[in-house]
């Protein structure tokens, strides 16, 4: 076994690729038994497993800062940095709490237990090294769920104004503990998928990148009005149906959903209503010759 042998990071990168393999499957048995017995999260934990392992190969901790989001996911962490016994001796089941916490080890930074948090926190780390003219990376790791909430979103912000050494470590594994909230999150990948087009085809069509695309989808960029006004144009919803995740998809009726008007369409609508019938049929006629595939 090699879990048995691992008893800082610096055990891990004695060990080359095909070993760490071995010893992801090996973090893996002992979470699902520890769990099973003592209770404990299963799927943040074991979503986490060979990219915490590749962090302990890569960085330096804890001169380099890791800040896990709700740090529910720090087991295989916690395992390789001093904690093992923890997690493969029943007796020790008890000797470490679920989340991540400085009294515990060198290694963890913060007692944590809320969403969101990592990226704000991790900032502050940031800035303090800055300050003190201290050296190391501070990593914030976070998840696809964490990563739609406003403090995720405003600690981004943030990052990029201070223009630092600062990583962020998005782990977009869809094993959230709750469902992912938010218009674009849902509705954008339905009426996508619904019309069979990837996200390179979609983002050729708005004019933004397959990147920007895929952050509407996942919640980590907002789009602007006329962005959306652009999307509710291919797909023929209305902007609500985009920024509105109570719309079913499935049950959704176009012809009994409301319209969201742009200005341009309130402006026209409005100048339209003030002329007389010959000028509003002319108008019409217009309108048919200019887009004949509308049924106007």
């Amino acid at each position: 076994m090699y879990l048995e042998k691992i008893n800082s990071p610096e055990d891990v990168k004695k060990l080359n690729i095909e070993e760490m393999k071995v010893l992801a499957e090996e973090i893996r048995e002992a979470i699902i038994k520890r769990d099973a017995i003592h209770g404990g999260h299963f799927g943040p934990n074991l979503g986490m497993v060979e990219a915490t392992i590749a962090l302990h190969y890569v960085f330096n901790s804890p001169k380099d800062k890791f800040v896990f989001d709700v740090s529910h996911q720090t087991y295989p962490h916690k395992m390789l940095t001093g904690r093992r016994q923890a997690f493969t001796d029943e007796a020790h089941y008890n000797d470490v709490t679920g989340y991540s916490n400085q009294h515990e080890s060198e290694h963890d930074h913060f007692i944590l237990g809320h969403t969101s948090t990592s990226i704000s926190l991790a900032l502050g780390l940031a800035k303090a090294r800055d300050v003190k003219g201290e050296k190391g990376n501070v990593i914030a790791i976070i998840g696809d769920g964490s990563l739609s909430g406003g403090e995720a979103l405003e600690g981004l912000d943030l990052a990029g104004e201070l223009k630092t050494n600062f990583i962020v470590i998005a782990n977009d594994n869809d094993m959230s503990i709750a469902e992912n909230h938010g218009g674009l999150y849902k509705n954008l990948k339905l009426l996508r998928e619904k019309a069979n087009m990837s996200q390179s085809q979609l983002a050729s069509m708005v004019h933004v990148s397959q990147q920007t695309i895929c952050k509407y989808e996942h919640g980590e960029s907002e789009a602007g009005y006329e962005t959306l006004t652009k999307i509710s144009n291919i797909f023929d919803v209305p902007v609500e149906f985009l920024v509105n995740d109570d719309i079913n998809i499935n049950n959704y009726n176009a012809d009994a959903a409301p319209v969201l008007l742009t200005e341009a369409e309130e402006e026209c609508l409005r100048l339209f209503r003030h002329m007389d019938s010959p000028s509003q049929r002319l108008i019409l006629e217009l309108c048919r010759k200019l887009d004949p595939k509308r049924n106007l």
